[in-house]
C-alpha cells in the first residue's frame, strides 16, 4: 500500500472530521463501495446513512443532499489509521490484529507500514 494513513478518501475524511474513527468504520461497513442517493432533507433514526449519527447523516445531507454519491470502503485505509493509534498507545502486534480485524500476520505488516512510512 503506498498510501499515507492519513489520506482517507475524501468523503471518509469529512466523515472523520465530523463522527470519529467510530463513524468512518461504521458508515464503511454498511454502505462501502455503494452508490447512494443522499436525500435533501433529514433522515430518520433507522435510515442507512443515520448508521455513523445524526451528525455525520446532516453534513452528508448538507455537503451531497440530492446527489448520488460514492461511500468508499477505505478498509486498507481504515486499518492502517487503527494500527498508527494502536501503535502510538505502545499496543501489540495483537491489540493491532483484534483492533483492527486482521490477523496477526497482516498485523505485522501493518506495523511496518506505519513505521516505514513515518505515519506516527
Amino acid at each position: 500500500m503506498n498510501t499515507k494513513a492519513s489520506s482517507l478518501p475524501h468523503l471518509l475524511s469529512r466523515v472523520r472530521a465530523v463522527g470519529g474513527m467510530e463513524a468512518v468504520v461504521k458508515l464503511s461497513e454498511a454502505l462501502g463501495g455503494q452508490r447512494v442517493l443522499v436525500p435533501r432533507k433529514p433522515v430518520a433514526a433507522d435510515h442507512p446513512l443515520a448508521v455513523a449519527g445524526a451528525k455525520v447523516a446532516a453534513m452528508l445531507i448538507y455537503e451531497f443532499g440530492g446527489c448520488h454519491t460514492d461511500i468508499p470502503k477505505g478498509k486498507g485505509h481504515i486499518r492502517l489509521l487503527i494500527a498508527r493509534d494502536v501503535i502510538a498507545s505502545g499496543g501489540s502486534n495483537n491489540e493491532i490484529a483484534k483492533a483492527a480485524g486482521v490477523t496477526y500476520g497482516r498485523a505485522k505488516q501493518l506495523r511496518r507500514l506505519v513505521r516505514d512510512g513515518g505515519w506516527l
